[in-house]
Formats: structure tokens, C-alpha cells, sequence
């Protein structure tokens, strides 16, 4: 007996077919909603784990800031501005990563939301995240150093937001993940360092110089091109499948 199977075509029609009819299309009612849907619940699925331990490795590093400072070394600006960004830094390698490993990238999909929504709902809390961990850092600095708190706290969000900003250049440029998670850090941590020490004395006099509301004002023009950018990638293929599923 003869039975006629569909060809690879056929295929993918009566798949495209179903999943029309099984799933309704995802929202696209505007950011609002999708934040709303988006929740931390939905977002950190399985990464729970994974923010404790960006969280403890982030007072470590936040600890060695605030002691260089209370011990009045010329360098410690320097050191707020490389350290600023490692619960980011941490919180994105260390989620993304796991995920990765483990091919559960995708688990916490819903129906009406794709990757690319999820990873840009991501950034912003690890944005939001970053920054008020960067705040009370700035604040227990300026305590213990002396320091005008506003020009502490310019120095840790422009630090923040332009390591975020570099972040999502790169999710935007990259296509392999492992480029996406490890060259920014890596180009962040050489450039950084390296201008320390290759102009270690001008590097001191500029952390600890700089105006205050320059230092807010680059904070505010920093985290403007990290939203744009968001927002760039969010709406980058938009003829990307409707559904989460494929």
C-alpha cells in the first residue's frame, strides 16, 4: 500500500499552520506590556544562582574600592571606574552563560515574546541592578575617602552605563555568544588598566579633578546611547519569527 508523504515543503507549511493556530502572536502592544509579562520571575528562570553569586563577588570588589580609598591612594578613582561595572559585568556572563551551557537558553521563552525581547528586558534590570549597586558603592566611598559623593557617583554610572553600552555593541556586531559574553570585559579591563598604567599619574589627577557635573553629565550621555542602543537591537530583524517557538 502506497501512502503519500509530504515533502520537506509540504512540511513546513502544515507546521507554520498549526503553530498559528496553537499559539496567538506575540504582543506587540508596546514596552509597557511587554515589561509587565517580562517579570523577574520569567526572567531570572533558573539563574537565581547565578545573581547570588554575581551579587557576593560584587561586595568583594565593591569592598577593595571602598578600602583604597579610605586608605587615600592617588589611584583609587581609577579603581572606582574599572570595578563600577562588575555586578553587570558578572550578572550577564554569569546567567548567559549557565544558559549556554546548559542549552536552557530558550526555557524561559513565552509564546509572545522572542529571545531578543527577553536579552533586552535582561539588560535593563542588570542596568537598574548595576545601577543602584554602583550608588550605595559611590555613597560608602565618599564616606570613607572624603570625596564629593556626586563626582563618586558620576564616575561609577558613567563607568557603568559606558561598559553597558559596550556590552550591547556587541551583541548587536557579534554572532558567536562567546564574543558577545567575554570581549567586552576583556577590552574593558586591558583599556582601563592599561591607561592606568601607562599614564598612571594623569589617570589620578583626572579621577580626582573632574567637576562633578561632568561627571554626571557623561553618566546621563552614557546611559542615553546604552537605551538607544537597546532599543536598536530590540527592533533589529524585525522579520525575525512572530513566535517563540520554531
Amino acid at each position: 500500500m502506497n501512502i503519500p508523504y509530504p515533502n520537506s515543503e509540504e512540511r513546513k507549511e502544515a507546521i507554520n499552520r498549526i503553530v498559528e493556530k496553537g499559539f496567538s502572536a506575540r504582543r506587540i502592544s508596546g514596552f509597557p506590556a511587554m515589561a509587565r509579562s517580562l517579570s523577574p520571575r520569567i526572567l531570572f528562570f533558573g539563574v537565581k544562582d547565578c545573581v547570588v553569586a554575581a551579587a557576593a563577588a560584587a561586595v568583594l570588589a565593591y569592598a577593595a574600592v571602598i578600602a583604597s580609598a579610605a586608605s587615600g591612594q592617588n589611584f583609587a578613582g581609577l579603581v572606582l571606574f574599572l570595578l563600577s561595572p562588575v555586578f553587570y559585568i558578572l550578572l550577564y556572563c554569569l546567567a548567559t552563560g549557565k544558559e549556554l551551557q546548559e542549552n536552557t537558553w530558550e526555557i524561559p521563552m513565552s509564546c509572545h515574546y522572542t529571545l531578543r525581547h527577553l536579552t533586552t528586558m535582561r539588560m535593563l534590570y542588570f542596568g537598574g541592578f548595576g545601577a543602584v549597586a554602583d550608588t550605595l558603592l559611590a555613597f560608602f566611598t565618599s564616606q570613607s575617602s572624603g570625596w564629593p559623593f556626586l563626582r563618586m557617583l558620576g564616575l561609577s554610572l558613567s563607568s557603568l552605563f559606558l561598559y553597558a553600552s559596550l556590552s550591547v555593541f556587541f551583541l548587536l556586531r557579534a554572532r558567536r555568544a562567546s564574543l558577545q559574553l567575554l570581549a567586552p570585559s576583556a577590552i574593558w579591563v586591558v583599556a582601563v588598566s592599561g591607561s592606568g598604567f601607562l599614564l598612571p599619574d594623569f589617570g589620578a589627577d583626572f579621577f580626582s579633578a573632574v567637576p562633578e557635573w561632568v561627571t554626571l553629565l557623561f553618566a546621563v550621555c552614557f546611559c542615553a546611547v546604552f537605551l538607544a542602543q537597546l532599543h536598536g537591537y530590540l527592533g533589529k530583524n524585525k522579520e525575525e519569527n512572530g513566535y517563540a517557538v520554531g
